[in-house]
Formats: C-alpha cells, structure tokens, sequence
C-alpha cells in the first residue's frame, strides 16, 4: 500500500492489456474477492490507482492509423 503507484493521485499509469494484470494486484491488495461487476471493478481500480489509467491496446482501436496486435509486432 505504500509503493508510489497505489492511492497517488498525481501520477498517470499507461499500460498495455493490463485488465487481468489489474485485477491480480486488486486482490492481493484488498485480500478479497474481486468485484462481481465492471463498474465494481472500475471503482476499485479508481480507488487504488486514480482516474488517470489508460490501456493503449484499448486506445488503439480508436486509432485512425489502423494499429492492431500485440507488442511484438513494433520491435
């Protein structure tokens, strides 16, 4: 709980398909099941990580530049 990225409002997390990663460290910080819902789970994640996370394989789906795929495909 103490580590800079949890419950720090100031910092921004960028990740890449992270969901499960997510929810694996709000369960070991909670020490409870995960929320049966998205916006349980949305909440959760707000609470512990701030408003400012962001999934840039989510993101690129709304790319115009038709990024798809993993991150192997930009080595």
């Amino acid at each position: 709980m103490s580590h800079v990225l949890v419950c720090n409002e100031s910092e921004s997390l960028e990740t890449f398909h992270s969901p499960y990663d997510f929810g694996y460290l709000l369960k070991i910080l909670t020490r409870r099941r995960l929320p049966d819902g998205l916006l349980e789970f949305l909440e959760s994640l707000k609470v512990f990580f701030g408003d400012d996370v962001y999934d840039m394989k989510h993101l690129m789906t709304f790319s115009r530049t038709g990024l798809y795929g993993g991150l192997d495909r930009f080595r």
